[in-house]
This record gives structure tokens, sequence and C-alpha cells, in this order.
């Protein structure tokens, strides 16, 4: 008497489906099969199983999202970005320094343990052909396993929110997933045109740069003062950096106008400094004789 299987209630997709749908229904598949296979005491199976389940449950919001899948270190790429971005919802967006900083500390904090059933999952793959793990462990596995496809699934059913990268790391793993690898391998003998490629694609977060409260100068009880921004309201430019306008008499030193033309009071030329290279348009009287020098001290 032949003894008819168990098999999963979860229907097989449709050859070539691709779409997020078949992924997700494919990983709730292979779910299924992990506890018939554990069941049936097949631990070779089983953790194959439970890594096919955590893939397509990857490849799913890969697939929502626009993400390449196909390779491990992809799917990698698009756990550790998941976790990157729920650990980064947690606390609000503004663009100030302290925001950063908490971001990247709720990172440290929430990543490892996020991960932990990604690099179970990819263990019980290796077993698979290997041998090496004993039953309880790929149990436990599976555990983890299930709550990570949980997370996944909650995850993917949330609205997106557009995700801005903090750091060069956040850049390249974007870079990766959007399939702009061969492109940027390109420029890899040139790390000013790398940085720029990654900032055109992926624009990072601006970072203010703070004046310091112990700054000489500084007469407003501590007040920082943030790098201006553009009328738009967006970010500072890259790379620009905060520098205080001191104030008359506050230890600054006279600026002393040695050239005819236009002459320039101490602060405003504290403020913005004329380029390398310019020279003060000069200017003259009705009887073409060049303006007198004068010194004039704050």
């Amino acid at each position: 008497m032949v003894r008819k299987m168990k098999v999963p209630e979860t229907p097989l997709p449709e050859p070539g489906d691709d779409s997020w749908e078949a992924f997700a229904q494919l990983s709730q598949r292979f779910q299924e099969h992990t506890a018939l296979e554990i069941e049936k005491e097949n631990r070779l199976q089983a953790s194959e199983k439970v890594w096919a389940s955590v893939g397509c449950a990857l490849a799913a919001v890969a697939k929502q999202r626009g993400w390449e899948h196909d390779s491990y270190v992809l799917k990698e790429d698009i756990a550790r970005q998941i976790g990157v971005e729920l650990a980064d919802a947690k606390i609000p967006f503004d663009s100030s320094r302290e925001t950063k900083e908490k971001m990247e500390q709720e990172r440290k904090t929430y990543l490892p343990d996020f991960l932990k059933a990604w690099d179970r999952a990819f263990k019980l793959h290796q077993n698979f052909r290997n041998n090496t793990l004993h039953s309880p462990v790929i149990e436990e596995g599976q555990a983890m396993a299930d709550e990570f496809l949980e997370e996944l699934a909650e995850f993917r059913e949330e609205d997106y929110h557009q995700f801005i990268p903090i750091n060069r790391e956040d850049q390249r793993r974007l870079v990766r997933l959007k399939g702009l690898g061969r492109d940027f391998e390109k420029l890899r003998n040139d790390q000013k045109a790398q940085n720029a490629f990654l900032d055109k694609h992926f624009p990072r977060y601006r970072k203010i740069e703070w004046r310091r409260d112990d700054q000489p100068g500084d007469d407003d009880g501590g007040e920082s003062h943030p790098v201006a921004r553009p009328p738009s309201g967006g970010p500072p430019p890259e790379g620009s950096q905060s520098k205080p306008i001191p104030k008359l008499g506050q230890g600054t030193t006279p600026k002393v106008n040695l050239k005819p033309g236009k002459q320039v009071c101490p602060d405003e030329a504290a403020a913005t400094p004329p380029p390398k290279g310019h020279r003060p348009r000069q200017t003259r009287n009705k009887d073409r004789k060049a303006a007198k020098v004068t010194i004039r001290f704050g």
C-alpha cells in the first residue's frame, strides 16, 4: 500500500510568472514545505526549504521596488536595505546632525538582530550540501525564519517612503540593487568620478556643519548657527562648510583695502572673501585719475 504524502496548501504559481505576488506565493509554499520536511525528519530538505522561503520573500520585496535579486550578494543587500529602512523609520527625519547620528546608532542596535535570521538561513542553505547541522539547530533556524518572514510581509504591505542614504555604503548598495554596478565599476580607477556618480544617482543626506559653542567671538549665549540654505529651502551644497560671521569689536582683525575701487567693510570682507584670482574693479574720477587709497577700521 502506497501512503499518500501531504502537500502544501498554497498552490504553485504558473511557470514563468515573475511578479512579486508569485514570489510571495512561492515563499509561503516553501514555508509549508519546511514544516512537512521537519515532521518527516528530512534534515537536508528542511534546511533548503527554509532558505528557499526566505529567498523568495526577499525577491518579492525586490520586485515591488524594482531591485535586482538574482545572486547571493543581492539578496543580502535586500535584507540589509530592508533592515536599514526599518531602523530609520523609528526616528522622524529632519535635517539636523543630531538626527543623523541617532539614525546611525539605531542601525547599529537594530540591524544585527534583524540580520541574524538571514545569516541562519544562509547557513541552512550550506547545510543542504555539507550536512553539518543537527535537527535542533534546523528547527531553531525555522523559527527564526518564520519571524523574519512575518516582518518582511509587514514591510511589503506598508506604504513606500523615500529612502535617504546617509553614507557611501548606502549609495553603493543602491547602485547594486538598481543594476548600475557595471557603469559604476568602469570608474573604479577614479575615486572622484565614483563619488560624483553616487551623488548624482542617489543624493546623500546633507550633513549640516555647526559652529562650536566655545569658538572665539561667540556672544550669542552658545546658540549654533547653521549653514545658510538656498532660497528653495533645500540642503546646502555638498562640501559646504559653516563659517562664523565675525562681529565688530569681537576680536576681528580690521581689513585694509590697499587697492582703489569699491571699499569693503570688515564684516563683509570676513563673511564673503573674494574668489581666488579676483581683482576688484578700479574706479576713476572725472580727470581719469585713480581714486585715493583709504584705510577703514571696524
